[in-house]
């Protein structure tokens, strides 16, 4: 899972501490990995560790081919049903080996995931999907790695359509608002994101200029000294999953009240998203980034 991925899922569930969390090597078993083979061109048996993935290999109709998720993989909703395999930093040894993978997929780095790959003597192979040109070319690299490389353009042509799309949609705002994006925040800070990041680059194709663009690090905590400075025209919160009570939208709209320095809360302009599609860098980010143009363009 790329950086970006491991910050994201840690900092939604627990408050936005960063992962930081020494990972220790699964323990030996005395069960014995299946015989080495070559990697097959058309692979029928594969793990996806990262639900953007997953949600490619669906789009792409290959989902029968899938054996094996990572936790947090729950889109489509028959995806939360697959055999779950661990953590992208915990993978189960055991669970890999009962479904005999004949290709692990895995995001970024995927350090751990390599090593059981290689533990198992299965193919291991990685995308990067840290900024919108990533997960447009996606499905292209998903296709050729799968054996079906036709249904691959194909839906990578599709994702350049929908960004077209949006771009002639959004050019004919004129108004191009400061904004902040909350990822998650704690009492003494703001995770958002900064250069490079896919989360930057949402704002921007949405008609908006993101506070943080110039900020060197891709995910980042700010304090709230560095956060009344930026004094953004409007703040979006993002929260990452589905079924938010509008009580709940309104209380964490509500939490920059205190705050009425910023004029985004002064002028009203603090808006709350909802939704697992916003923040996964995949096939839907694109709703996403109209979801965001839709409430930076709309007064209340």
């Amino acid at each position: 899972m790329s950086v970006y991925r491991q910050h994201l899922e840690f900092a939604l569930t627990s408050r936005f501490l960063l992962l930081l969390a020494v990972f220790l090597f699964l323990s030996c078993t005395t069960t014995q990995p299946r015989v080495p083979e070559s990697a097959s061109s058309t692979p029928q048996r594969v793990v996806a560790f990262g639900p953007s993935i997953v949600e490619f290999l669906y789009e792409m109709e290959l989902q029968n081919r899938i054996v094996g998720v990572s936790a947090f993989s729950d889109y489509p909703p028959e995806a939360a049903s697959l055999p779950a395999m661990g953590h992208v930093n915990e993978p189960d040894y055991e669970k890999m080996l009962r479904v005999q993978p004949q290709l692990v997929l895995g995001l970024g780095e995927a350090v751990k995931v390599r090593e059981m790959a290689e533990r198992l003597n299965t193919p291991c192979e990685t995308l990067r999907l840290e900024s919108l040109a990533d997960i447009v070319a996606a499905p292209t690299r998903l296709g050729k790695l799968m054996g079906e490389e036709e249904k691959g353009v194909a839906l990578t042509e599709k994702l350049e359509r929908e960004l077209e799309d949006i771009r002639r949609e959004t050019a004919q705002h004129a108004e191009k608002p400061r904004v902040l994006a909350v990822i998650g925040r704690a009492d003494k800070e703001v995770f958002t994101s900064g250069k490079g990041s896919f989360v930057t680059e949402m704002v921007h194709l949405a008609g908006g200029i993101s506070v943080t663009a110039e900020e060197p690090k891709r995910w980042l905590n700010l304090d709230w000294e560095r956060v009344l400075a930026y004094q953004p025209d409007a703040i979006v919160v993002f929260h990452a999953y589905d079924n938010v009570s509008e009580e709940e939208q309104i209380e964490m709209a509500d939490f920059w009240k205190r705050y009425q320095s910023l004029p985004a809360v002064r002028n009203q302009r603090v808006h709350v998203l909802t939704g697992s599609h916003l923040l996964k860098s995949g096939p839907r980010i694109f709703q996403g980034i109209r979801d965001l143009a839709a409430v930076l363009h709309t007064r209340q």
